[in-house]
């Protein structure tokens, strides 16, 4: 069992860690949320909440607008991934009564480091990560280490990073559109007290829709062209 750290820490993303978010997993909890919303576990909710599928503003359990667009498939489960990376955040927790403090989005760090090294070993991209986190963000620890073998399958479900052979790189056709969420990463807003926790994942909003414009709209629908169907 981990200590319990009682100074600040970092925190990478707010995905369940009891459980991978795969496509037979989000599928499953949206059967769930939407036939037999009764039935769900304390373990189904914080899934469901966390992978943005689940709305319960009203006090009971519905589908979100995120669950919604995926098994409608307005989107498909690799702009969901991508939706989902886009929200993800490297941030400072445990930092005696204050708010969590927001550093810099979690995707655009990964994609950052692997663009400028060229790759980096399938074998070894956890720790690489953990070590670069550390070196850049000491002495503030990380919160869980070895945590972000929960966001490799993401980052090849979205095809913004590939294997090639046993190493993790930028995918070549996502050149523009990975250069163009690095250049406007400080553009992401993180969730805020005027932000209802839930709604910040729940909707078609937030995270790589804080980014796109009119300037900058084509490099996205060439490579998710269903993601703006919605707006």
């Amino acid at each position: 069992m981990r200590r319990k750290q009682t100074g600040p820490e970092l925190k990478l993303f707010e995905l369940d860690t009891l459980k991978y978010v795969t496509s037979d997993n989000v599928k499953d909890s949206i059967q769930y949320i939407g036939i037999y919303p009764e039935r769900m576990s304390s373990a189904d909710v914080t899934f469901a909440r966390k992978s943005g599928l689940l709305d319960s503003a009203s006090g009971k359990f519905h589908l979100s607008s995120v669950a919604l667009h995926y098994i409608l498939n307005v989107i498909s489960y690799r702009e969901y991934a991508f939706l989902m990376l886009s929200k993800q955040w490297i941030k400072t927790t445990n930092i005696g009564n204050c708010p969590p403090v927001y550093n810099e989005p979690l995707l655009t760090y990964l994609l950052s480091e692997i663009q400028s090294r060229g790759y980096i070993a399938k074998s070894s991209f956890t720790q690489d990560m953990d070590k670069s986190l550390a070196s850049k963000y000491a002495p503030i620890i990380l919160s869980n280490l070895d945590s972000l073998r929960y966001i490799r399958g993401l980052l090849l479900a979205s095809e913004l990073v590939i294997l090639d052979g046993e190493n993790y790189i930028i995918n070549p056709l996502a050149t523009a559109i990975v250069n163009d969420l690095i250049t406007n990463a400080k553009r992401i807003s993180p969730p805020s007290e005027e932000t209802e926790y839930e709604s910040y994942w729940n909707t078609m909003s937030h995270g790589v829709f804080d980014i796109i414009t009119q300037e900058n709209k084509s490099i996205y629908t060439a490579f998710f062209p269903n993601l703006l169907r919605s707006l």
